[in-house]
């Protein structure tokens, strides 16, 4: 009976301990948040300057934003990506002096199990909604997937489209 019980608990105690749902963000800022509630969270955060009066936001496409914002303590820069006034990705500078690279590996790896995809220069984790990411000198990077691959989808489209007015233009040639 033992012996069952010890197989069984064997088997299946690195799914348990690796099944933790990965992060939706860092700290209070969480992936489909509102630039609005963003901002508010900046003023108000210890890792980032408060005392900075002015985020910078830049606006890349119509629907499409980043609010940069100087970081404090452990963090350089941080920058905040919005699409649709959703934040779906987070971007984060560490300082390297003070947390590195194999630290976040080594965190990661025990919170979240081992990285989907693993390179000498970057590790990242997905769930179906969340992907992390953390690269070389030491960034991190939280993405909403649902937007995040939304977004790249209407690239994708963009590009294909590009290429089939190339070839069009050349054949006229």
């Amino acid at each position: 009976m033992y012996k069952i019980f010890f197989a069984f608990f064997i088997l299946f105690l690195p799914f348990n301990l690796f099944s933790q749902k990965l992060s939706n963000g860092f700290k209070d800022f969480k992936l489909g948040m509102s630039k609005e509630q963003v901002s508010n969270l900046l003023k108000k955060s210890f890792d980032f300057d408060a005392k900075r009066e002015e985020i910078l936001s830049i606006r890349l496409e119509p629907d499409t934003e980043i609010i940069t914002a100087d970081g404090m303590g452990f963090i350089q820069i941080g920058y905040f990506h919005f699409n649709k006034d959703k934040l779906f990705q987070i971007f984060l500078k560490i300082d390297e002096k003070k947390i590195g690279y194999y630290l976040l590996l080594k965190n990661n790896t025990e919170r979240f199990g081992n990285p989907k995809r693993l390179d000498p220069k970057s590790a990242s984790w997905e769930d179906g909604e969340v992907l992390i990411t953390i690269e070389k000198p030491c960034t991190i990077k939280y993405i909403y997937l649902p937007i995040w691959n939304e977004l790249i989808k209407k690239d994708q489209t963009t590009d294909n489209y590009e290429q089939k007015l190339r070839k069009d233009f050349v054949d006229t040639l």
